[in-house]
């Protein structure tokens, strides 16, 4: 046996190895960041979550918790508006997650965020 076929030899000895286990080296990446991707949707939607229950913590007279108050209490019309507002930080942070696993591009509404000036009827 002779150099050169010895070198053909671990040639293709080496093509025949090293291309199945490249082939799981990227699947087994591939693998790794799909985890790190679905991890960090947790994560965040997790957050946005505890955001929810800060807001619903700082304003227990609306009532946003699955826990309903015992006495009823009467809102009023701004109090409506921030409840319903809060809602949707909630279904609408969770589905923005869920969608594309980024922040979602609705901001967390407190108060503030909620003083506006009324809409005019046309």
């Amino acid at each position: 046996m002779t150099v050169n076929e010895l070198f053909s030899i671990l040639a293709n000895l080496s093509t025949i190895l090293g291309v199945p286990i490249a082939l799981l080296l990227y699947l087994n990446e591939k693998r790794k960041e799909r985890i790190e991707r679905e991890y960090g949707t947790y994560n965040a939607l997790d957050e946005k979550y505890i955001e929810y229950l800060q807001l619903c913590m700082d304003h227990p007279k609306l009532d946003l918790y699955y826990l309903p108050i015992e006495e009823k209490i009467i809102l009023s019309n701004e109090e409506k508006i921030q409840q319903y507002a809060m809602f949707e930080v909630l279904i609408g942070s969770s589905l923005f997650h869920v969608g594309n696993g980024k922040s979602s591009p609705m901001p967390a509404l407190g108060l503030k965020a909620l003083e506006h000036e009324p809409r005019r009827r046309r």
